[in-house]
């Protein structure tokens, strides 16, 4: 049977991550993670995507702002490479 998935390698892990109400500015901190632009797809928390900063983009770094309130809840950001 042939379902026509695809596995992708995750790549790189949000190790640590600060979310600032007041800004909805979200600092994400972690390992191996893409370090231009262009690797990224999106950001997302709280179900609301998230502007990145490209000034702040490192392999262990990324800085965005969230472009709605987060939704209440238990939530981890995570990103799309």
């Amino acid at each position: 049977m042939n379902c026509d998935y695809q596995y992708l390698v995750p790549v790189g892990e949000v190790t640590n991550f600060v979310y600032e109400p007041t800004s909805r500015n979200l600092s994400l901190t972690g390992t191996n993670l893409p370090a231009i632009m262009s690797d990224i797809r999106y950001v997302e928390f709280g179900h609301s995507l998230c502007t990145i900063d490209n000034t702040t983009i490192s392999s262990t770094t990324l800085n965005c702002t969230l472009d709605y309130e987060p939704v209440c809840g238990d939530h981890v950001p995570f990103y799309v490479a």
